[in-house]
């Protein structure tokens, strides 16, 4: 039975992606690219090529430097905090568990705000009545994955640095990258396979800290260009590939207007179905998490047995949440969501 897959990460891959990956790593010609030295010119001219497709797609000032780095993006919960704006503020609005997390790592390392949190609703809200003065920095999570929310009025302020962890919805949608100091996201949603987290920054905010550990300090890795250990040399090879497949659907013009689709097609099915409701908020609700829940959960049974029956699979909502959660990240094809809406329309308890 074919599969159809709503996993919140690691996620989908289109099969071009998964063919070209192959492609690209097959030792065709005596070595794989995989058996080839990080310093030699074949892997640096990939990172190069990497990063230059990066900044196109994000149209990006020339201000901004590139990192592939180790870790996940919840190493940037500490390298954040040790590197930025040190002597000033660090302000952060917590959003959901991922949001909390790098909120409660910057305190440990530093003096830190909780600016404005939606954890008194369970997260079903993106909070909106708070003021920055733009002092030191804010870290936000631009996306929800557990809860399903997503920002898309961002903080604006003349001056301080907008932080913010795009893991799951970078590359999405269109908007204007150059407001933000830094960016960083895990490729293992919308740029690829796991292993690798990409660090966009500005590097006007980063600083001479000689006495930060080398591996956690920025300045170190930008003047190492990603080369400061061995890099994640295979999931760079697969985010190529898909910023590639990016450019080649029509760029984030044509993304965006293909998740918004998806997005509006599956919340439909949910607001008229008699059996199921939403969590979040409408004007706050994902294009990347649609997360909801039987209104009886005497149900669930009936109805998870149903989902399985149809091929249908990483429906389950985060454990800390409980519900179902669709993940309708970029390579997920639009036809999989009319797959699981039809198969929704089907279910009547």
């Amino acid at each position: 039975m074919k599969q159809y897959n709503f996993y919140a990460g690691p996620s989908i891959l289109d099969p071009t992606v998964l063919k070209e990956t192959l492609n690209t790593i097959d030792a065709k010609h005596g070595l794989s690219l995989l058996e080839l030295s990080h310093r030699g010119k074949e892997i640096t001219g990939l990172f190069q090529e990497t990063k230059a497709l990066v900044k196109d797609l994000m149209q990006l000032e020339d201000r901004y430097e590139i990192l592939f780095l180790h870790g996940g993006a919840r190493l940037q919960n500490c390298m954040i905090p040790y590197n930025i704006c040190t002597k000033e503020n660090a302000s952060y609005i917590d959003t959901g568990i991922w949001a909390k997390s790098s909120y409660d790592e910057s305190c440990i390392i530093r003096p830190t705000t909780l600016l404005a949190s939606s954890a008194a609703d369970n997260y079903g809200h993106i909070p909106k009545d708070y003021k920055w003065d733009g002092n030191g920095y804010l870290h936000i999570t631009s996306n929800n994955t557990v809860h399903g929310t997503q920002f898309f009025d961002f903080p604006k302020s003349d001056k301080g640095a907008l932080i913010v962890d795009m893991s799951s919805d970078i590359l999405s949608r269109e908007m204007n990258f150059n407001q933000f100091g830094l960016i960083y996201a895990g490729l293992q949603k919308n740029l690829g396979t796991a292993g690798g987290t990409l660090v966009i920054i500005d590097r006007n905010i980063v600083e001479e800290l000689p006495h930060i550990p080398n591996m956690l300090n920025f300045k170190k890795h930008i003047d190492a260009d990603s080369m400061l250990n061995t890099p994640p040399v295979f999931p760079v090879i697969m985010c190529n590939i898909v910023l590639k497949w990016i450019m080649n659907e029509g760029g984030l013009e044509a993304i965006e207007a293909r998740n918004i689709r998806k997005a509006q097609k599956l919340y439909s099915e949910i607001d008229q179905h008699a059996l199921l409701e939403g969590f979040a908020q409408r004007e706050d609700r994902s294009l990347m998490n649609a997360c909801f829940k039987l209104k009886d959960n005497s149900f669930t049974n009936a109805f998870e047995t149903h989902i399985k029956s149809k091929g249908i699979v990483g429906l389950d909502g985060h454990r800390s949440k409980g519900g179902y959660r669709a993940s309708l990240y970029n390579m997920l094809p639009e036809s999989h969501v009319d797959y699981l809406v039809k198969a929704l329309q089907e279910f009547r308890g």
